[in-house]
């Protein structure tokens, strides 16, 4: 799964985060479908995307925060009437609770809970819940 880009600008509370290291698996639950092999981009106007990337040693079934350091949840939401030609884009860092169920070869299962995330509350958008995210190769 590719890597999600996020700026050393984003303060979880902890300090600086630099990114995910090697090997993590990076889940994007989305408003548009994930395409494998494209490199990730913001998404388009009038969507928003959600991602966390989980390290190895985390890539089992067990309870995690997602407000950092080991795990840092990344909400994007992109306006959906531009504005001189384009669309304003807003991210945050944010926290929720992790489940993971499992994590195999087809990917990774789990469940969000205590989401808390202010820029998705304002337009109704409810990330609580189980998901599926599939490996990309």
């Amino acid at each position: 799964m590719p890597t999600f880009p996020v700026p050393c600008e984003g303060n979880t509370g902890t300090g600086c985060w630099e990114g995910p290291p090697a090997d993590s698996l990076t889940v994007h639950l989305s408003s548009e479908p994930y395409v494998c092999g494209e490199p990730f981009e913001h998404p388009p106007c009038g969507n928003w995307d959600l991602a966390f990337s989980i390290p190895p040693e985390l890539q089992s079934p067990g309870v995690y925060h997602l407000s950092g350091p080991a795990i840092v949840g990344q909400a994007i939401e992109v306006d959906a009437e531009p504005v001189d030609g384009a669309c304003e884009t807003r991210w945050e860092t944010f926290h929720a609770t992790l489940e993971i169920l499992a994590v195999d070869e087809t990917g990774v299962t789990g469940r969000l809970c205590h989401v808390d995330s202010p820029l998705y509350a304002d337009d109704d958008i409810d990330l609580e819940g189980s998901f599926f995210a599939p490996r990309c190769e």
